[in-house]
């Protein structure tokens, strides 16, 4: 399985237990960015989730980070 596979599989499993991707997918939106100082691996799915859960970009991000944060610590 290539890496960037994997790392949507494991996302949107992550999404899917918080709920957040109940109105989304990260189907199209897992990209690599075009500068390597953007990091390895990139995603619009806080913008594309803005309007629909009605919370700003940022917040989602901040939401998404802290699953994150929670699923490396158990």
């Amino acid at each position: 399985m290539n890496l960037k596979l994997e790392i949507k599989k494991e996302a949107e499993k992550l999404l899917k237990q918080s709920d957040l991707l109940k109105y989304d997918s990260l189907s199209e939106t897992i990209e690599v960015p075009p500068n390597p100082e953007m990091g390895d691996i990139a995603t619009n799915i806080s913008f594309s989730l803005a309007k629909k859960l009605g919370k700003s970009p940022v917040k989602i991000s901040e939401e998404i980070e802290k699953e994150i944060k929670l699923s490396k610590s158990s």
